[in-house]
């Protein structure tokens, strides 16, 4: 089970053994553990990064994206209510609208059933990225939605998740949130360099004390809404990562890459903040998420989900916002 709270998260341990008999040496007298270890070492991340540095992320990846694709082929085939409460984790975290956040499925189909048109109503969506966190234990995906009501009115949107692996192997969303998009077609191919990625290993950050890790992601969230009261076009692009997306507000497509975020907020005023409530990292210390309030003065007006990876620098980005 995850546990999200203001200034901790739940953690998966990773226990890594090895031996002398598992893995061969070389002319050196050393074994393949032990060079990856060095190796680790060189880069900054450790001698216990280990194995754990080095897993291949590429197959993890394609668990991700066939449980997202699972998932929607279910949703096909049920309403919208099931669609949605079905791939949620026992204590995930789903955005939607009024005083505070849904968790785990059955309040979402409580919430959900308070409108008899959801019963009927059918709920599509495609991923068009999806990536994980260098323990193999975290990952996100995002795309596009189409929500078709009983009048056979189909309304486009965009959806993000982050997904947490199960005991039992498989994945489910702990953060999940929809957004309305504007009419228009879009691509289910993302511009080059914003596809899945195809690089088998990321940095990791061994040691990672998970409360101590998360309140750091807590106080850059904190940073990217004060930096955006001097700017909101500048903050948004500056705190994206070079592989982020951003719903871009009411726009058709993602706004890819922090120029295009930029010129998504160009004009924006300053007349919101937000702070973190909730949210998770890995235990490899590479991805996050927060989700919390919009406020305008004092009031609160909105949520926001926004999945961060730490760039190879170890700074914190958002990758999808």
């Amino acid at each position: 089970m995850l546990t999200f709270r203001p200034s901790a998260a739940g953690s998966f341990v990773l226990l890594v053994s090895m031996s002398a008999s598992a893995c061969g040496t070389d002319a050196t007298g050393l074994t393949a553990a032990s060079r990856r270890a060095d190796l680790s070492q060189v880069n900054g991340e450790g001698t216990q990064a280990s194995d754990a540095a080095h897993r291949n992320l590429v197959a993890l990846r394609d668990t991700l994206l066939a449980a997202d694709r699972a998932f929607a082929t279910f949703g096909a085939t049920t309403n919208l209510i099931e669609s949605l409460a079905s791939p949620l984790a026992a204590d995930g975290i789903f955005l939607a609208p009024g005083n505070g956040f849904l968790r785990g499925p059955d309040q979402v189909r409580q919430f959900l059933n308070t409108s008899p048109a959801n019963q009927n109503s059918k709920w599509r969506w495609t991923a068009i990225r999806a990536d994980v966190s260098s323990d193999g234990q975290r990952g996100y995906t995002y795309g596009y939605t189409e929500l078709e009501l009983p009048t056979g009115v189909v309304l486009p949107g965009k959806y993000h998740a982050y997904w947490a692996r199960q005991a039992g192997g498989g994945w489910k969303m702990a953060a999940f949130k929809r957004t309305a998009r504007a009419a228009g077609t879009v691509s289910l191919v993302p511009p080059p360099g914003f596809a899945t990625p195809t690089t088998p290993h990321r940095r990791y950050y061994p040691n990672t004390d998970l409360t101590t890790e998360l309140e750091a992601l807590f106080a850059v969230d904190r940073a990217f809404s004060h930096a955006a009261q001097s700017g909101v076009a500048d903050a948004f692009a500056s705190y994206a990562a070079p592989d982020g997306a951003q719903t871009g507000g009411n726009i058709a497509t993602w706004a890819f890459g922090p120029e295009a975020i930029r010129a998504a907020f160009a004009g924006v005023a300053p007349t919101f903040t937000w702070a973190p409530e909730l949210g998770d990292v890995a235990s490899g210390g590479d991805l996050g998420f927060t989700v919390g309030f919009v406020y305008s003065g004092a009031v609160a007006t909105s949520k926001y989900f926004t999945v961060w990876q730490r760039q190879p620098n170890g700074v914190w980005r958002y990758v999808v916002d």
